[in-house]
């Protein structure tokens, strides 16, 4: 995640008084990493095309397809959050770049046993 490792380095938790003297500012970093990655990409691009493709695959119309994401986005996003936004807190501030792709293949695999 190149663009958001770049635009997220910790400025914006880090103006917050309550948050900015508690945590370094790679800790910052990684939780800003974390929140745009979880609350911005997820939702905004992976929840979409993953309901419209899954949709297509299934042969719903384009308002079955809605509906279905409808039912299931606040169930999916809820377990989403609970087990990825430790996963890439992890990912963002203590792996190194090169190794967080297999990483994240290895808790995506765990996840899945989880399921």
């Amino acid at each position: 995640f190149p663009i958001i490792v770049a635009a997220c380095q910790g400025q914006y938790l880090g103006a917050l008084p309550a948050v900015g003297s508690t945590f370094d500012a790679s800790q910052l970093g990684a939780m800003e990493q974390t929140l745009a990655s979880q609350l911005g990409i997820v939702p905004l691009f992976y929840y979409p095309v993953f309901f419209s493709l899954t949709g297509f695959i299934q042969g719903l119309s384009v308002s079955g397809a809605v509906n279905r994401a409808k039912e299931n986005f606040v169930p999916l996003m809820k377990r989403n959050l609970i087990f990825w936004i430790p996963v890439q807190f992890v990912q963002f501030g203590y792996i190194q770049e090169d190794l967080q792709i297999p990483f994240l293949s290895v808790c995506g695999l765990a996840l899945t046993f989880i399921l």
